[in-house]
């Protein structure tokens, strides 16, 4: 008579599970630890001044006696590595180091007195140069004059680099070989489909698990988002619709992109500005955009920056995606989507914003770059009302582990509702 039992405890399971889900979604990401900050002893006993904004696994900062480095990340709060600092030989240059940007796990941007270049600054005893000033152009003119802040390192990584007279381009290397080095893109190339020189470009784009790297192109009247190949393959255009915009509409601009499994971008079009992430190609998915309310905030979205999207779900590769996002009246905040298991649907949360609370202190500004994290982890910068700052990790909320943890439950439930979706 009626549904077995195994069947009904499916549904039951299924239904707490969903529950459950529901429960998570409306909550923030777990309470952000910290990893360093200005209370922590910087080297050679000084004070830590300031923070750059973080890659997941490395820092740049400053100190007092005018001290500077690029400093590795730890698994335990408070310790970390000196990889270079402002008491570094300058690997082929002269003197010492000035500058850093925070590196990646490979190469980092790093200046010195009327020097710039991309180094390798993985660990303290194999920092060396990569890029620089005295590096020639690939199908160029002279040599690069300045680089990108943030380089990508991998096997077969790549640079924004700029030369003499309004040269400029992306340009990669091959076998982490610096000799290897071949342009990508420049300006004596034209955007695909058209006469019109490329003029402007992004910094290229990639996930800290590597794989594929991505650029923003822009000509005279065209943009576009690009693949890193041979050649170099067109993503999205201002041909692509735009999701859940007016019938017709088309993107007008990119910011940035990045990819894990699947790509994710920050786009423009008349009417809004989004977050957005490919789940098959070529149509886009929304993820945010200016017409959504701020989780935890008020009124709606008015712009975005930095994005990060890492695999959330390895079995749907469906990614977990992180973004800075604004509002009215300074409003300011990292958010991110949250993935269903069954389904294409995301749900946006509010992992921290300004005006926050964080260790007893109050939030005035967040950052991060759009390699801060990595899977479910994510690493970014806050500054203080009291004139403090620091580095904090946070988990990125995942729910559909919770549902992961029920797998035969949903499979029962699959088989005895095979006409229904779920």
């Amino acid at each position: 008579m009626g549904k077995s039992w195994g069947v009904l405890w499916a549904r039951a399971s299924l239904a707490v599970c969903s529950i459950v889900l529901t429960l998570t979604l409306t909550t923030q990401a777990a309470v952000p630890v910290m990893v360093v900050d200005t209370t922590v002893p910087a080297p050679g006993g000084a004070t830590f001044t300031g923070f750059d904004a973080p890659t997941f696994f490395r820092f740049a900062a400053t100190w007092t006696g005018g001290g500077t480095g690029a400093l590795r990340l730890t698994g335990t709060p408070s310790i970390y590595e000196v990889i270079a600092s402002n008491d570094t030989a300058i690997p082929g240059g002269t003197g010492s180091f000035t500058g850093f940007r925070s590196p990646d796990q490979i190469l980092g941007h790093a200046t010195g007195v009327n020097q710039e270049g991309i180094y390798r600054l993985n660990s303290p005893s194999n920092v060396s140069r990569f890029f620089d000033r005295n590096t020639p152009i690939p199908n160029g003119a002279g040599n690069f004059t300045s680089f990108g802040q943030h380089p990508i390192g991998q096997q077969n990584g790549a640079f924004y680099g700029e030369g003499s007279g309004g040269q400029s381009g992306i340009y990669r290397y091959v076998n982490f070989n610096p000799a290897n080095v071949f342009r990508v893109v420049d300006r004596n190339m034209n955007f695909p489909g058209s006469a019109e020189p490329f003029t402007q470009f992004s910094e290229p784009f990639a996930s800290n698990f590597g794989g594929d790297i991505l650029y923003v192109a822009r000509s005279a009247t065209r943009r576009g988002v690009f693949r890193i190949g041979d050649p170099s393959t067109p993503m999205f255009d201002t041909t692509t619709p735009v999701p859940n915009g007016a019938p017709g509409e088309t993107f007008t601009d990119f910011e940035e992109a990045t990819v894990t499994s699947v790509p994710a971008l920050l786009g423009r079009s008349a009417t809004r500005a989004g977050v957005y992430w490919m789940d098959s190609f070529p149509s886009p998915v929304r993820v945010a955009d200016t017409t959504m309310l701020i989780p935890g905030g008020t009124g709606t979205f008015t712009d975005f920056e930095v994005l990060n999207a890492f695999a959330g779900d390895l079995a749907s590769a469906k990614p977990n995606v992180t973004f800075l996002g604004h509002g009215v009246g300074g409003q300011k905040g990292i958010y991110g989507s949250e993935l269903f298991q069954f389904g294409t649907r995301t749900e946006l949360g509010k992992i921290i914003a300004v005006g926050d609370t964080l260790d007893g202190k109050v939030i005035v500004d967040l950052a991060m770059t759009n390699q801060s994290q990595f899977f479910q982890q994510l690493r970014f910068r806050a500054n203080f009302a009291d004139g403090s700052s620091g580095i904090y990790l946070v988990q990125v909320p995942e729910p559909t582990s919770v549902c992961m943890l029920l797998p035969l439950t949903a499979v029962m439930w699959r088989r005895s509702c095979r006409t229904h979706s779920v």
